[in-house]
């Protein structure tokens, strides 16, 4: 039987200028002769690209919270909620809701050590510190670049009231030290209150220090432009100093949209000790 095709454009949308119709296929153009990139060139070009899109891109449209509870729901579904070991976009290990274990010398913390892991397939069994330890040792190695956290392979997991337990434990401390750096958090509306309480649980608080001659931050003191903005009580501005790399395209654009939220919010503050969902 003869073959044929219809004439007229078969793509309905090109992705980008890298993707051709021609005819009788959607298709991308074959890549120029020379060396193939290696995984790690190709993951930091799309980190690349996704930055470049998503400081252009426009704010989400559904709502903002107006409740304690909406905000640290949706601080939860950004961090993701993993009960077992796995490693995060920076290819440290965590566990639970972003609960950082790996210390600067990349062994597992003695918080780690202590969390109560269970075996997967023996629940009742409590794992001890050197199959805890082993388990860290196991994750470390494993390649993260690209990966899913569900993809990690593991033996042993935390329960969910722990981990419940333990983010509220996370979120008073952290809302504390926001009180202790910024003395007006207390004024802030809401919103922005919030959007710096996730930024401070992805980031930590930070510190900064000589080096060199050079001062040196970290955490949260890297932003600097935010702070200013912050002490101006200009959210907008606040919400555009707020990009932080290596997190999703998703999450900056709503916590940036929390911080715009601020500029006519007429809600009251919040307290200082947070209720929990």
């Amino acid at each position: 039987m003869a073959s044929f095709c219809l004439p007229g454009p078969i793509c309905t949308e090109l992705r980008d200028l890298s993707w051709i119709d021609d005819g009788t296929m959607c298709r991308q153009l074959s890549p120029p002769p020379g060396p193939v990139p290696s995984p790690q060139a190709l993951h930091k070009a799309r980190r690349r690209q996704e930055h470049h899109r998503t400081k252009k891109a426009p704010l989400a449209s559904h709502s903002v919270p107006t409740t304690r509870e909406g905000f640290l729901h949706e601080i939860k579904v950004f961090e993701g909620i993993v009960p077992h070991m796995y490693r995060d976009s920076k290819g440290l290990v965590t566990v639970g809701i972003g609960f950082l274990i790996e210390d600067h010398a990349h062994k597992v913390t003695e918080e780690g050590k202590k969390m109560p892991f269970v075996h997967r397939k023996n629940k009742s069994q409590r794992a001890t510190e050197k199959e805890i330890e082993a388990e860290f040792e196991a994750v470390i190695t494993q390649p993260y670049q690209g990966k899913t956290a569900a993809s990690f392979t593991t033996t042993l997991e935390l329960d969910e009231p722990y981990i419940t337990e333990r983010f509220s434990q996370l979120v008073t401390k952290f809302w504390g030290e926001l009180h202790l750096e910024l003395p007006d958090f207390d004024a802030y509306p809401m919103p922005v209150q919030y959007a710096l309480l996730d930024m401070i649980f992805n980031l930590g608080r930070g510190t900064e220090w000589m080096d060199h001659g050079k001062t040196k931050r970290s955490g949260l003191h890297q932003y600097r432009e935010l702070r200013k903005a912050l002490d101006a009580g200009d959210w907008k501005k606040a919400g555009d100093s707020s990009h932080r790399k290596g997190i999703q395209d998703r999450r900056n654009q709503r916590i940036r949209t929390w911080f715009y939220a601020g500029a006519s919010s007429s809600q009251p503050t919040s307290a200082k000790s947070p209720a929990l969902p």
